[in-house]
């Protein structure tokens, strides 16, 4: 009994510390204000980027970049890491997801999104090891559209509605129990709370997508106050970047409001089961 005891109480405090992060850089258009805001976030235990830039073949822009960038911030402690291609630009370059973490990743791969555009759709997925503890499966998107015939929200939504599946079926693809695990959902959804893109887009993003995530059960993580909007832009302030949950628990996520590498705010949330 007292081993049992002193397991849960272990348990729960490897989680408690857990922080999980997000952030758009916005293909590392600034590398100087990219290390600024990186040894900001030094605290953050597992952090999934948006938008890396990677070459047609070896990825030598990850690696030779963002990599070194990463190792030369203050406190480096994101050991461990996985990148997935997600679409091919005009340019010949290619776009990336990424998941750093301080944690060992067990496993990690992409899920096929459906979408209406000639471009690739994918969401990346990790299985992080946190010490004592159940296996933590983060997932990290960006859903978007450059389609002129379902221009905003109704393209997203077709992405969505993929990504439910997916985590619906993960025993497929993952492995059996994987519905029990903690889940993390984190990326650039691209959404707001009024979209005036397109006649066909749908009113209030935000709560629609929140809706199509939860018949998955996963939970909003809401912003903390004064730290709502997530992009700042010329046309106003957005809350375009979310976290969402399962089988943990936050009070509110946070934004690096002094950020300088991206047009994007990182934002992070502290979870605990």
């Amino acid at each position: 009994m007292l081993t049992l005891i002193f397991f849960c109480i272990f348990n729960f405090a490897a989680a408690a510390d857990l922080t999980v992060g997000s952030y758009n850089i916005h293909q590392q258009g600034d590398m100087p204000g990219l290390a600024l805001d990186f040894a900001q976030l030094k605290t953050i235990d597992v952090l999934a980027l948006q938008e890396v830039q990677m070459d047609d073949g070896a990825g030598l822009v990850f690696s030779q970049s963002l990599l070194p960038l990463l190792k030369s911030s203050a406190n480096y402690q994101w050991n461990f890491h996985c990148a997935q291609r997600v679409n091919q630009n005009s340019d010949g370059t290619w776009e990336s997801l990424a998941i750093f973490s301080r944690y060992p990743l067990l496993k990690c791969g992409a899920l096929p999104l459906e979408h209406s555009d000639i471009k690739n759709r994918e969401a990346q997925w990790a299985v992080v090891q946190i010490p004592d503890a159940r296996p933590l499966l983060v997932i990290n998107t960006d859903h978007e559209t450059s389609s002129y015939l379902t221009l905003g929200f109704p393209d997203r939504k077709k992405q969505l509605q993929s990504l439910v599946k997916h985590l619906k079926t993960c025993a497929q693809w993952l492995e059996p129990g994987c519905e029990t695990w903690p889940t993390v959902i984190t990326g650039d959804f691209n959404t707001s709370g009024v979209s005036l893109s397109s006649p066909l887009a749908t009113l209030n993003e935000i709560k629609q997508t929140v809706s199509l995530l939860q018949t998955a059960h996963l939970e909003y993580v809401v912003p903390c106050p004064e730290h709502e909007p997530t992009f700042q832009s010329l046309w106003g302030s957005y809350q375009l970047d979310h976290i969402f949950i399962k089988n943990l628990r936050s009070s509110c996520r946070l934004s690096l409001k002094n950020r300088q590498g991206s047009d994007h705010l990182p934002i992070w949330s502290k979870l605990n089961q």
